[in-house]
């Protein structure tokens, strides 16, 4: 009788840990005001023009969507300007996407890009000069470059 508690134990602990992991990872890419970006991006790439692949017509075809991103501006900024650093600007669309949101959000950088990796390369030099005054963006930005 005490094994078959014991193991009942055992495994509800490992149960219940298993699901703690995940659960921290779905809060991760859960936003303070309950928008999910990394979620609200997919939905903006994956109802796109099928015969495009210009960004603006991605967002022009869920402009709701997008809008909704600037309407959170610091929890967006958050995620897709650590999406961008995480990834070093290499998940295409998406990326590109992101860098867009980071211009109409961070208004202290301004810089006409070509691709997403010349947005944060430009970005990531603009942090490093100390002769720039950083705004809490910016801080935040420069706070994930120093992990």
């Amino acid at each position: 009788m005490k094994k078959i508690i014991l193991i009942v134990l055992v495994s509800s602990m490992i149960l219940f840990g298993a699901t703690g992991c995940n659960k921290e990872k779905e809060e991760k890419n859960k936003i303070a005001n309950n928008i999910n970006a990394s979620e609200m991006l997919d939905t903006i790439i994956n109802n796109g023009p099928e015969l495009s692949s210009i960004p603006f017509d991605y967002i022009k075809a869920s402009q709701e969507v997008y809008d909704e991103l600037l309407d959170n501006p610091k929890e967006t900024f958050e995620y897709v300007i650590g999406d961008l650093i995480e990834t070093d600007a290499g998940n295409g669309l998406k990326s590109y996407l992101e860098a867009l949101l980071c211009l109409e959000i961070n208004k202290n950088f301004e810089y006409d890009f070509e691709s997403a990796k010349d947005f944060l390369d430009h970005y990531k030099e603009f942090l490093l000069d100390k002769n720039n005054n950083f705004n809490d963006y910016d801080k935040y930005a420069l706070s994930l470059l120093k992990r």
